[in-house]
This record gives structure tokens, sequence and C-alpha cells, in this order.
């Protein structure tokens, strides 16, 4: 079996958890290069089969990091360099450079986990960055031995032309760990409980849209989880507002039991960012998997999935009657109970995380077999 390294520029990222953890039962040695912006944890760990590498450095999130990003770049070289490994997994493009970069000196196969286009993602209202960014990682992903995508409409941002001859699309599938509810018939509850959990970024703003309105609304009550560049925003909003409140930073498992007590799952993105119209986050999912009916922005592949399978509504979060009216409509325990019905068989069908770990557990094997899969690395 292989010796794997997996990188994030977070710590405790589900999506990576998830894969390293998938990595390890197949039979594989592990490791998790990570950046613990919040320097809580060892610099490092084993857990279960999987060991735990981090920089413990204080960081902000938003753009204000990239002030630190040398410091991580040095920490992911120094370590990809002075170790051996067989496959190195980098999480988006601040990792794929130093990832490439180390490649040149240590021959491992490099499979990129395209969690988020970066430009879309994170340059938004910085044109020339983005476009640099834009040539930088079709350039890399098309040299790469394996890409993996967590939604199929990110071939549109990439492009064709760019994808290598190896790759699948992973969805954000939570782990069983937390099983959802029955599908419950909920009528003697008196307030519709909507959850939001999950990081505060900008384009995660129509939060604050939706705590004006739930605040005005009689029978809703608003609980919000998480952490990020707008924390301290999004706090001192709710502290002002009736029937709304903040519950700071969860782990995880505190995340999906908030949310398997909840009625509705809350995602609050601006469709008007273009990662966010082909995003399938880690919330979208987490609500399916608990059979919750979830609330996405118009004009996303969320909401043509949720047209589709008809469990979930769309909603305009720029629209503040558009806002009212749905969570109106979703005070309806029949509507629910129908919602909650489609999320459960349509996520055991199409989503599960069964289906996913095997996935891509296949994936790796395809990888590791393929003795000419390791492509000549230069920028040509």
């Amino acid at each position: 079996m292989a010796s794997v390294v997996l990188v994030a520029s977070f710590s405790t990222v589900p999506r990576t958890l998830r894969m390293a953890k998938t990595l390890a039962e197949d039979g594989h040695s592990v490791t998790i290069l990570e950046w613990d912006r919040e320097c809580s944890r060892p610099s490092g760990e084993s857990r279960g089969n999987v060991s735990f590498r981090r920089l413990g450095v204080k960081a902000p999130y938003g753009r204000w990091a990239v002030v630190l990003f040398p410091v991580w770049l040095g920490f992911v070289l120094i370590n990809l360099v002075l170790r051996r490994y067989d496959v190195v997994q980098p999480q988006n493009l601040d990792n794929l450079i130093p990832v490439y970069l180390a490649s040149k000196t240590r021959r491992f196969k490099i499979v990129y986990d395209l969690a988020d286009f970066y430009a879309d993602a994170y340059l938004v209202g910085v044109p020339l960055l983005a476009y640099l960014s834009q040539a930088t990682e079709r350039l890399l992903v098309r040299n790469v031995d394996g890409l993996i995508l967590m939604s199929e409409k990110q071939l549109v941002q990439i492009g064709r032309n760019n994808v290598p001859n190896r790759w699948t699309v992973i969805y954000n599938s939570p782990d069983d760990a937390v099983q959802p509810d029955a599908v419950r018939d909920d009528r003697t509850y008196s307030t519709l409980i909507v959850f939001y959990g999950g990081v505060l970024a900008r384009e995660r703003l129509k939060l604050l849209t939706v705590m004006k309105v739930a605040a005005d609304m009689h029978g809703v009550d608003l609980l919000i989880a998480g952490f990020g560049e707008f924390e301290q925003l999004v706090e001192n909003v709710a502290r002002r507002l009736p029937n709304v409140q903040f519950l700071g930073r969860l782990a995880h498992r505190d995340i999906m039991q908030l949310s398997s007590q909840a009625h509705v799952i809350l995602i609050p993105f601006d469709a008007s960012y273009a990662n966010v119209q082909v995003a399938l986050p880690n919330k979208f999912f987490e609500g399916l998997a608990l059979a919750k009916p979830v609330m996405v922005p118009v004009g996303t592949y969320m909401a043509e999935l949720c047209s589709k399978f008809r469990f979930g509504l769309s909603v305009d979060y720029d629209d503040e009657e558009d806002v009212r009216r749905t969570l109106f409509r979703l005070q309806d325990s029949d509507l629910r109970d129908e919602l909650s019905r489609n999320a459960a068989s349509t996520y055991a069908r199409l989503f599960d995380s069964t289906l996913m770990k095997r996935r891509y557990a296949e994936f790796y094997r395809d990888i590791l077999l393929d003795e000419n899969s390791t492509v000549e690395r230069d920028s040509s």
C-alpha cells in the first residue's frame, strides 16, 4: 500500500478528514499537513490510523492571511522534501503550488482536490490576481496525475481541455457518525428552527438578510454556529435581534447534532459569486444526509438539484420578501415532511457517504496501479 499525505491550509477540514480516514481504512499510510490557525492543537499527533503534522502559527481567515502564506508554503515544502511519499493530495491552489514545486525534487504522484477554484472563491474583486490565479491553476491541473472535483459543474471553471485523463467527483457527503432522525411529525413544535453552521465568509453574508427577516417573524428561531473573517460582525448583529442566537465555533459533531434537531438547514450563499453557482458545499449534503429540507440560493447548481429532486426550496437572498415567503412556506409541516422524505431517498441513491468512500478508494487504486500516470511536470 502507499504512503499518502493530504495538505490543507486549515485545520480539521471535514472533507480532508473524511478522505484521510477512507484511505487509512483501505490500508494506506496517511498523514495530514494542516495549518492550525488558532494554535489550539498539538504540532504532531496520531488519531486512529491517521497522523497529523501542523503549523501552529496564529492567523486570521480571509485575505489578511496572505501575509503569512510564505510561512505556510515553507512548512509544506520542508515536510515534502525531507520525507518520501508515494502520493501527495493538496486541496486548492494555495497548496497545489508548493506541492508542485516539491515534486521537482521528490518524485511522487499528485492527486489534486479542487474544493474551490481559487480565483472565483478568494480573489473576487481583484481582477489581475484573479486572472493570474486562473491561468496558474488551469496550467497546473493539466499536469497532475488525478483530479478530484466536489461538483461536476467545476469542469466549466477549469475548462475541459485542462482536465487530466483521470478525474472523478467526490461529493461532500458527511460521515455516518450522526444518524438522521426519522422523518418526524413535528406539528407540536411552536417554532420553525432554522440552522446555519459553518464558515462565516464574505460569500455567505446573505446570512445577515435572513437574520433581519427572522427577527421580525413570529414562530421562527434562527440558530447560527460558525467562525471566520466575519464572525464578530455576525455575533454583534445577532446580539441585537430577537429569535436569533449565535453559538460561536462548535465541533463538527456538535454542528451535525444541531442540524439533526433543526427543521431547516440554511445555505445563505451569495449567488453572484461564480464559485457559489457551481458549489455543492458540506452544509448542503449534511442537510440531505439528515433528511432535512435545505434552503439554497437561486441561480445555483444547488437550486437546480432542489428543483429536480424536490428536497428543498430556492430563495433570492437579495429579496427580503422572498426570504420571508420561503420561511413562511417552510412553517408548513406537511411540506417539510415531503421535502424530508425526498432528501433522504435522493441522498441514499446518489450521494451516500458509503458510495463516495468506495469511489474515492477505487480512484486511488487506479492511480497507484497506473505506473505511467506520473507525467513529466514542466511549464510548457
